[in-house]
């Protein structure tokens, strides 16, 4: 006789709705321990086994899979426990876009924003061997790279450069002006 323990872990209980069926079975095509759960509202199913991949598969298009830690504050973790952040992945991620909610840099177009002097810039290049503003290579390899914090970073430093060229624009043009007023004198 076979034996199959369910395990239910971080949930205070199980709901099942709109006349749903969840069904706990041995798997049929293995004998080490795996088993399938399938509910037979749209087929959504989760399958372990001991030595194949663990699937996760919701019912039908456009159906929602969460994975949440009730208990531990609704913490995910993958290839990592336990986890620290909301969604910690020990691994690559692949992504076709990934959206961060953040502040932005458009306060550098504001009249009062003071614009470093460029010589302030490379003084401060040349002393801690990075932008003012932005984490040093050693801060983002024992921290790692927070993307919202160093996006708005990036794009102060963008606008920054931007009200660069457009003061070194003018510089020229004045300049060239200036050249084409003293050869016209001659």
């Amino acid at each position: 006789m076979t034996k199959i323990k369910l395990i239910i872990l971080f949930c205070k209980s199980v709901t099942f709705q709109y006349n749903s069926n969840l069904f706990v079975a041995k798997s049929a095509t293995t004998n080490d321990g795996s088993a399938v759960f399938k509910g037979t509202t749209h087929f959504s199913h989760f399958h372990y086994s001991t030595n194949e991949d663990t699937y996760i598969r919701g019912g039908k298009d456009g159906s929602n899979i969460i994975l949440s830690d009730v208990e531990a504050g609704g913490k995910v973790g993958i290839g990592v426990y336990p986890s620290t952040y909301k969604l910690e992945v020990n691994g690559t991620t692949r992504s076709k876009e990934v959206i961060v909610e953040t502040g932005w840099a458009d306060y550098v177009f504001e009249e009062d924003y003071q614009l470093p002097k460029l010589s302030e810039v490379e003084n401060f290049i040349k002393t801690n061997k990075h932008l003012p503003d932005v984490p040093s290579a050693l801060e983002i390899q024992k921290n790692g790279a927070k993307l919202a914090q160093l996006t708005t970073i990036m794009m102060q430093k963008i606008e920054e450069l931007t009200l660069y060229s457009i003061e070194q624009d003018k510089k020229i043009e004045k300049l060239q002006n200036d050249l084409v007023k003293l050869q016209n004198q001659k």
